[in-house]
């Protein structure tokens, strides 16, 4: 629970993805599981995990495991575990960048940025920092990647072939979420200052170039692959924000639920997963209409957030096992769940869900 707190209050952003070399075969979800939103399975990774991060091909899913200084590499051909790498202290978020073969984690008490080759599992370099980071996401061009943090008020930019911080962008208070749309011209930051929390950084420039207004405590941000809207999960308003990125306009709020912490776009851009914390759930928010359609409960607090390439399933961190039969439940030693499997409820799962028509 510290370490989520933690997280809320030096806020917390969406997860990219990238491509990998030489996958295995796609995992191919059971027949009838087209038909509705459920959790199919449930795959044992580190404890309290945070950051999700799912290759272009989808061969592989990496999870950043907060309490267990490691991420775990997950095949999807097989559905579970083909390795398991440690690195710096308080692993958060993660992205991964195809051109150079680079998975990038930032470690938030290990106050490095580390980077592991995709391909063979391994250390290539930690990247000293002044500061604690929290989300990553790295430009379009595989040069460039931006780190926000809770501790000073600015964008930090990393060259990512030289391996040094190249430059830090102030803003107006702590950085939280961050996402990069598509055209990759601008870098979106959310603070947690009051007014104006949402800044708009140019990516050529380096430099502020528009400000708005989001809701309350905005953590995360998510672009809809046609590059038109941006999406923000406001924490403490429990709603997001739509964002029409051509102008830089925030438009509407969309209530989703309690405490939402992180957010994806299908790749359809149809659908808005939330992952609201606070009262167990994932919010499905059609974008046409604007509204919640539908809305999946958990026995578990849900964080981060990745989507398949197709968008037939989601993977979901497990971050904390939350119920409002907690001791009950935690008394059991196995409770059947999700597809009739017995599974012991804990905080060290990714859950593997189907979206069914909600894609």
């Amino acid at each position: 629970m510290r370490m989520l707190m933690a997280y809320v209050i030096g806020f917390a952003i969406v997860n990219l993805t990238a491509g990998c070399a030489v996958p295995p075969a796609s995992f191919t979800p059971p027949a009838g599981t087209e038909s509705g939103l459920r959790v199919l399975k449930r795959i044992r990774v580190g404890f309290n995990p945070i950051g999700v991060a799912v290759t272009d091909d989808g061969a592989f899913v990496y999870v950043a495991n907060s309490t267990s200084n490691s991420v775990s590499k997950i095949a999807t051909a097989a559905m579970r575990v083909v390795s398991t790498i440690q690195v710096s202290e308080s692993p958060a978020w993660i992205a991964l960048e195809p051109k150079a073969g680079l998975v990038g984690i930032t470690a938030r008490e290990g106050r490095v940025l580390t980077l592991l080759d995709i391909a063979g599992n391994y250390l290539i370099n930690n990247i000293a920092l002044d500061f604690s980071p929290e989300q990553i996401a790295i430009h379009p061009s595989g040069r460039l990647a931006y780190l926000s943090n809770s501790s000073d008020f600015n964008l930090t930019i990393i060259d990512l072939e030289k391996r040094r911080v190249l430059k830090k962008v102030t803003m107006n208070s702590e950085t939280a979420g961050l996402a990069i749309t598509p055209d990759g011209q601008y870098v979106y930051v959310s603070t947690r200052g009051q007014h104006y929390n949402l800044m708009i950084v140019s990516t050529r420039e380096h430099a502020v170039t528009a400000r708005a207004s989001a809701g309350s405590a905005p953590v995360a941000i998510a672009m809809c692959p046609g590059g038109k809207y941006a999406y923000i999960a406001n924490h403490d308003s429990d709603d997001i924000t739509m964002v029409y990125i051509p102008e830089h306009h925030p438009t509407v709020n969309i209530p989703v639920g309690s405490g939402p912490i992180d957010l994806a776009v299908t790749p359809s851009g149809k659908y808005i997963y939330v992952t609201c914390h606070r009262d167990n759930t994932i919010a499905v928010v059609e974008a046409a209409s604007q509204k919640v359609v539908h809305r999946l409960k958990l026995e578990v607090s849900p964080c981060g957030i990745a989507f398949s390439p197709d968008g037939a399933m989601a993977f979901v961190a497990n971050y904390e096992f939350k119920s409002p039969d907690q001791h009950a439940l935690a008394a059991s030693p196995q409770l059947a769940l999700g597809t009739g499997a017995a599974h012991r409820i804990n905080n060290n799962t990714l859950m593997v869900i189907t979206t069914g028509p909600y894609r």
